[in-house]
């Protein structure tokens, strides 16, 4: 997995480093000392994962990780930190991990083989900039009346999340799977599928139209459903759809 380090403190960066140049399944691709700076990069520099320190001048890690909501495709969060009280906030921003300093080396190998385990049909190839992967490409495996039943991403309405587990909504019919939202938004590579709000990631080709009510903006899916579209959400989703006026 390529990796961004966050973090204000040199020290803290070095030592995440050694940690990283530990186990042969991380690169790490850069290393940035605030949220600003990191974000800048990310413009330029596809990376899979983040370990990312909360309490920094400027932008802060959870202020940075609040712009990455809804980025396609989203890299796995883990916040490294001092301080405890922020767990919270953290997983609000769909933090995959919460590692307390100083970082314990087995803490950091458990969390990130959870997260390889739960990534592996994603990683990207080596690759100087990463390629979308066709929304088609997206195969999922749904229980259904003691059968497995075969979706593909195309065929997918909206998917919502449900804590550790995501709804795959399909005409009238939906099906649980085990799987965290984000995992499931890198396996679909972006290609199609845009999120309106933390727990929603919608099927761009169902979208019929954008309505306003008093300010608060929704999507009209094809189905007639309409989903609020949360406020930090509404440019990636007029990016996506294309919409320019």
């Amino acid at each position: 997995m390529r990796t961004l380090i966050v973090d204000d403190e040199p020290a803290a960066i070095r030592r995440l480093v050694r940690l990283c140049e530990k186990m042969p399944s991380i690169e790490v691709a850069a290393t940035a000392n605030d949220g600003g700076k990191a974000l800048a990069m990310l413009n330029r520099l596809c990376v899979d994962l983040i370990l990312l320190d909360i309490e920094m001048p400027g932008l802060s890690g959870l202020a940075m990780a609040e712009r990455l909501v809804g980025r396609m495709p989203a890299p796995a969060i883990v916040f490294v930190t001092a301080y405890e009280q922020f767990a919270l906030q953290a997983f609000a921003v769909d933090a995959v991990g919460y590692l307390l300093k100083p970082v314990d080396p087995a803490q950091l190998r458990a969390t990130i083989e959870r997260i390889e385990r739960r990534l592996a049909p994603t990683l990207r190839e080596p690759t100087s900039m990463a390629s979308a992967r066709p929304v088609a490409a997206a195969i999922f495996w749904v229980p259904f009346r003691g059968t497995l039943l075969r979706l593909e991403g195309k065929d997918i309405d909206r998917i919502t999340s449900e804590d550790d587990y995501a709804r795959l909504h399909c005409g009238d019919k939906s099906y649980l799977v085990a799987e965290r939202l984000y995992a499931i938004e890198q396996r679909l590579g972006g290609d199609c599928f845009v999120r309106v709000h933390r727990s929603t990631l919608v099927n761009s080709d169902r979208v019929e139209a954008l309505e306003n009510d008093a300010g608060t903006w929704s999507v009209r899916l094809s189905s007639g459903e309409r989903l609020a579209i949360g406020r930090s959400f509404l440019p990636a989703v007029r990016s996506r759809l294309g919409i320019t006026i």
